[in-house]
């Protein structure tokens, strides 16, 4: 009885065996492949940032240094590309005290970030491009980290290439302190005239919203929404169309 009992055991064990682990791994594979992060690198003679640091699934994040207009405050910004779902996390270096708030632009996307310490973390299931703002106010003259999230490049330019343009040929500060607008015109009116000028669109400009509210395109799918208060447009926010609209109507009830 014992002998029989083993024949039988015996080759169900087996064909156990060798099929889960071949199962489990076609199953897991897609799964494995289905989320992938990839930072940028920075740019040459990028100076990097004092202020924050970036991990994307746990991948560290080169984070640019940029001082605004003024000097006394900075928006510095990284950026990587992304499929699937990624996990963000931020820390602040400005000081030593624990953060207590953390706002997320565009309201629309409705990011709440989980805070501990001196450190904010939060999920990505898409491409996003975010203002965060660090126990301030979201508003366009405090300082802040911009992160930008895009999708992978299918062709991404090379400098070298005969239809790139490197703006560095111009002579520029990369360092955000000297205000370099005629420089940089220069360089797209070159361009402009070397590759022709894109074809006229509808809609590019400054635009009047309703009443006291201003939005000026960016891109083909980004806004930024102005609230004209006394003699300033003062920046809003930054969203899509369909969040404009969304916006525009919560404003109406």
């Amino acid at each position: 009885m014992t002998n029989q009992l083993s024949n039988i055991i015996r080759p169900r064990f087996t064909r156990i065996q060798t099929w889960r682990p071949n199962s489990l791994l076609l199953m897991l594979l897609p799964m494995m492949a289905s989320a992938e992060a990839i930072p940028y690198p920075p740019y040459p003679g990028a100076v990097q940032s004092d202020s924050y640091k970036v991990t994307v699934d746990g991948q560290p994040v080169f984070v640019h240094k940029f001082l605004t207009f003024d000097q006394f405050n900075w928006m510095d910004y990284a950026s990587f590309s992304m499929t699937g779902k990624v996990h963000v996390e931020v820390t602040c270096l400005v000081s030593q005290r624990k953060l207590i708030t953390c706002n997320i632009r565009p309201l629309a996307y409705g990011i709440q970030p989980k805070i501990d310490g001196n450190t904010v973390s939060f999920d990505l299931d898409q491409p996003r491009y975010l203002v965060i703002f660090f126990n301030d106010e979201p508003a366009f003259n405090n300082t802040g980290l911009m992160l930008f999230a895009e999708p992978p490049e299918k062709n991404p330019v090379k400098l070298g290439d005969a239809n790139v343009v490197n703006i560095q040929d111009y002579k520029v500060d990369n360092t955000g302190i000297t205000l370099e607008t005629t420089n940089i015109n220069q360089a797209i009116t070159d361009v402009a005239a070397a590759f022709g000028d894109p074809p006229p669109q509808r809609g590019l400009g400054l635009r009047k919203l309703a009443g006291r509210l201003y939005e000026i395109r960016m891109h083909r799918q980004w806004r930024v929404v102005f609230i004209h208060e006394g003699p300033a447009l003062i920046a809003y926010d930054l969203m899509n169309h369909d969040e404009v609209a969304l916006w525009l109507r919560g404003r109406r009830k």
